[in-house]
């Protein structure tokens, strides 16, 4: 049976392509790759609250007739938002975000999953008040090891963990159409949407009180957005030349597009914040944002453009979205009729209003050429009425059309300054090749990362006290970043919220190991689920080397089997911005690499199951053992991964090797007189210290 290389999933023997996920089936008989990886996982228990008292008193035929709907609805809403449906339990229903593919809003995917399910079940009650549905949804986000390629259906399971059983815990605490998260899912939402405290319950299982927020409902995105606003350090030449360049297009009243850059967290969006209070001078901004799942989003950021310039409401109901679509419409300068009508068409079912109050002619069929016709010429009215930009975020994740949408709205001389200002990741130029340009009228800034210097400026301003940058742990936190704003925004905030922002420990050893914030983890691990499953496997085998490893070593922890030629695939990676190929080596005739960022490599070891990890660990002492220099140059390192070989075994019941430790305790003791040699007396006080420590009883 072919699996897909994709997603997992398992298809018919004749399959071409993923019935699950469209991807061509590969000729493989197997997944390639990993079968199994732990990732942080959020799971959504949604259940109907008194459903057993009242099937007691129906027909069964009446069961089915309340319960389907609920299924089908709710089935529904999770899938359109990305989950990955687990399983029915009665009336309950199970779904993962974050499985088999990870996104970097896995918990906010949930919470407003979880919010269109409410409405869904609310608008089913509105058209038959004899279902008198009510529930109860509970969401938490934590580790689980997943089953690559499970198949529900089958009675395979897809995820294990804790998670799922503090998931259904809250569910049941939750109010009566209420949505309750844990902690880690408020953490990690708490900017996107507004909670209220609630309190703790007592879960079953839990030594522990569970602390727990209600969801009260969700933040306006910019108020949400200039509210994590930090100082914006070392982007004075990127601001100036997109300043420069919508000044060119204001002058000579033409139409032009502005893309900015660059990889995940480097910066994009607040780049773009300070680039549109600039604007705001000169054009009216009208903003929207290209959406990374759910069906009929080809247009979702002109929608938003449009109910913005309208005034439209997330809540107006469809006659008042009518009524404000009607006096957009009046309020644009064209005398022509004909021109009105089609405009009018192409808004009102671009946004979903079939007629309007005022009984402008709208036409319910209309062509993709009619529907970009009115979009563009809507947009030069405004633009001829004051300068316009419009901002399109996230515009990687933007569908075909919508991409030749834009490229046609550039096309026509209509004499008018309207500025298109996106934001995208390089996968953007590999996808759509042309799109973005550099010159005339397309303007592209890409974005590097900041270097020391210019984080030690932001880490300051984050902690609003100088004085952190020049502490050991902040050199630690500025190199583990990689001049990556977002990973350093993110860790300082999880800092704060645990109470951790205290000088004086910052100025010790204490602080010497800081979990990844889950924001970040979840955006790493999102980009490491796009890479093909052979070049993910590479990705998890170097990470267990090290921050630093050889493509040797690589090729040496694959399967006897599988022993290809590493060196396409950490090409890959390194054109992806996962590694550096580091100009000499320290192994001779071999080459030698480096993760890109720290945090990289650690969210990569993580997703390696415990027991994996502890078989890679040994495999690598095997491949350090058969270097001519291995006896004195990598003593120490083949004692770590002893030592991290036997601590692993032990952290699981049934370890797939029997724990190393004799042989690990001689390694760590050499390490230790290699020291002692060295003088250096406290090194070799730690070496033996973890040696009797692993030695432990015996």
């Amino acid at each position: 049976m072919p699996f897909c290389t994709e997603c997992g999933t398992e298809n018919p023997p004749r399959a071409r392509f993923c019935f699950a996920c469209g991807a061509a089936i590969q000729e493989t008989s197997a997944p390639v790759g990993p079968s199994e990886e732990r990732k942080v996982i959020t799971a959504i228990f949604v259940d109907l609250v008194g459903s057993t008292a009242r099937s007691e008193q129906l027909d069964p035929e009446d069961v089915k007739a309340l319960v389907a709907p609920y299924h089908a609805r709710v089935r529904g809403e999770l899938e359109a938002h990305g989950g990955t449906f687990e399983k029915f339990s009665g009336d309950a229903i199970l779904a993962l975000f974050g499985t088999p593919r990870a996104h970097e809003d896995d918990p906010e995917r949930a919470i407003r999953a979880a919010l269109a399910v409410s409405k869904g079940i609310g608008e089913l009650n509105e058209e038959d008040e004899w279902l008198d549905l009510h529930i109860r949804i509970g969401i938490h986000t934590g580790e689980a090891l997943v089953m690559l390629g499970a198949r529900p259906g089958e009675g395979e399971w897809s995820a294990a963990g804790d998670v799922l059983n503090t998931a259904a815990r809250i569910q049941s605490a939750a109010p009566v159409d209420g949505i309750l998260v844990s902690r880690t899912t408020y953490l990690a939402t708490k900017e996107t949407f507004s909670f209220e405290a609630a309190e703790p319950i007592q879960a079953k299982g839990k030594t522990e009180p569970v602390e727990v927020w209600v969801v009260a409902g969700t933040k306006d995105e910019v108020s949400a957005e200039q509210s994590r606003e930090t100082e914006l350090v070392g982007r004075d030449a990127e601001l100036t030349e997109l300043t420069t360049f919508c000044d060119e297009l204001l002058q000579e009243r033409s139409a032009g597009l502005a893309a900015i850059v660059g990889a995940p967290g480097v910066g994009k969006s607040r780049l773009l914040l300070e680039l549109v209070r600039r604007l705001e001078e000169s054009f009216r901004v009208h903003r929207g944002k290209c959406l990374s799942y759910g069906e009929g989003i080809t247009y979702w950021p002109i929608v938003e453009i449009f109910k913005s310039a309208a005034g439209i409401l997330q809540s107006d109901d469809r006659e008042a979205g009518a009524q404000k679509l009607d006096i957009f419409l009046e309020t644009l300068a064209t005398d022509d009729l004909d021109e009105l009508r089609t405009i009018a068409s192409a808004l009102s079912n671009l946004i979903g209003i079939p007629t309007t109050p005022r009984g402008t002619y709208v036409t319910s069929e209309i062509s993709q050429a009619e529907l970009h016709w009115g979009i563009r010429r809507a947009l030069q009215l405004l633009a001829g009425e004051r300068p316009t930009a419009v901002v399109v975020e996230d515009l990687h994740w933007a569908e075909p059309t919508l991409l030749e949408l834009i490229s046609y709205l550039l096309a026509d001389e209509a004499g008018v300054p309207l500025a298109v200002i996106a934001t995208a990741r390089p996968e953007l130029e590999d996808d759509a090749p042309g799109f973005l340009g550099r010159e005339g009228r397309r303007r592209t800034v890409d974005l590097q990362t900041l270097r020391p210097e210019q984080a030690a400026a932001l880490l300051s301003g984050l902690t609003g006290d100088a004085a952190f940058a020049d502490t050991p742990f902040a050199g630690r936190l500025i190199a583990n970043a990689g001049g990556n704003p977002l990973f350093l925004e993110e860790t300082v905030r999880m800092l704060h919220e645990e109470g951790l922002l205290d000088l004086e420990r910052w100025q010790s050893d204490e602080m010497s190991d800081v979990p990844i914030p889950t924001s970040v983890q979840g955006l790493i691990s999102s980009r490491l689920d796009r890479l093909e499953a052979k070049e993910k496997l590479l990705a998890h085998h170097a990470s267990v080397i090290g921050a630093v490893f050889w493509a040797g070593a690589v090729a040496h922890l694959a399967a006897e089997d599988a022993r290809a030629d590493p060196l396409p695939g950490l090409s890959e990676l390194e054109r992806r911005d996962f590694v550096t190929h580091l100009q000499v080596s320290t192994v001779e005739d071999d080459e030698e690499y480096s993760f890109k960022h720290i945090l990289m490599r650690d969210v990569a070891y993580g997703q390696v199951p415990k027991g994996r990890r502890a078989q890679l660990h040994l495999g690598f002492t095997e491949w350090v053992k058969s270097l001519p220099s291995s006896a004195d140059e990598f003593v120490e390192i083949v004692a770590w991964h002893l030592e991290q070989a036997c601590l692993l075994a032990r952290e699981v019941a049934r370890s797939p090797i029997d724990p190393p430790v004799r042989e690990a305790a001689n390694m760590l003791a050499e390490a230790a007189g290699r020291a002692e040699r060295r003088e250096s007396l406290r090194e070799a006080h730690r070496y033996y210290t973890r040696a009797l420590n692993l030695l432990d009883d015996e």
